[in-house]
């Protein structure tokens, strides 16, 4: 979330400065930069080889939602990091909007033509049959190539926090009379049900 963010000709949702491109030229005289508040929604997700589960919108499909409470998620997050004698198997709950993205793939993959985007349910869609009662074992804890994907908001974009200002891929700026102040963030620290291999936190 930004005040005023100056960047460089392309957009900046998936990181800082992801390419060379450079904007020239600007003048910010007298601004007041006040009064902006942040609740972020950290969106916990599931990954296959890497590759996130996700809608048709490209958003991930949120594991909170499809196992029915968090404490199923930190069990089965935990199940996968500590890898313990006894697999684990999660079960689909699942809440309104999962089993509509699910039903859409389910009744409409023959033709992706007026989709907004095509969605990923996993090699050979295990994840669909899983949630259609079809596959129970396919989330488990001793499936190597599952795991749990943490620090993104619901399209995939890393959170950045809270700018008063950012200035990026820019040059020949000029600044005059610039005033920030009462900027609030109440993002929670984000989970760490990913391992210690996360980058950063959410907020």
């Amino acid at each position: 979330t930004y005040g005023i963010y100056l960047n460089y000709p392309s957009a900046g949702i998936f990181g800082w400065h992801v390419n060379d491109a450079i904007s020239d030229g600007a003048i910010l005289n007298n601004i007041h930069i006040h009064d902006i508040y942040r609740n972020g929604d950290e969106i916990i997700g599931l990954a296959q080889r890497g590759r996130v589960y996700c809608n048709a919108f490209n958003g991930p499909l949120p594991l909170i939602s499809m196992l029915g409470d968090m404490e199923k998620v930190k069990k089965f997050s935990d199940a996968l990091l500590m890898n313990p004698e006894q697999v684990y198997y999660a079960e689909y709950v699942g809440d309104i909007v999962t089993d509509v993205h699910i039903a859409m793939y389910e009744f409409g993959r023959d033709d992706f033509n007026n989709w907004a985007g095509i969605p990923y349910y996993g090699e050979k869609e295990g994840l669909l049959s899983w949630a259609k009662g079809e596959n129970k074992q396919y989330l488990s804890s001793d499936n190597e190539i599952i795991s749990v994907y943490c620090n993104n908001d619901a399209m995939f974009h890393p959170s950045k926090g809270l700018l008063g200002m950012k200035i990026s891929g820019s040059k020949n700026v000029e600044l005059n009379g610039i005033n920030i102040e009462n900027l609030v963030d109440f993002t929670d620290l984000g989970h760490d049900l990913c391992g210690e291999k996360d980058l950063y936190h959410f907020s």
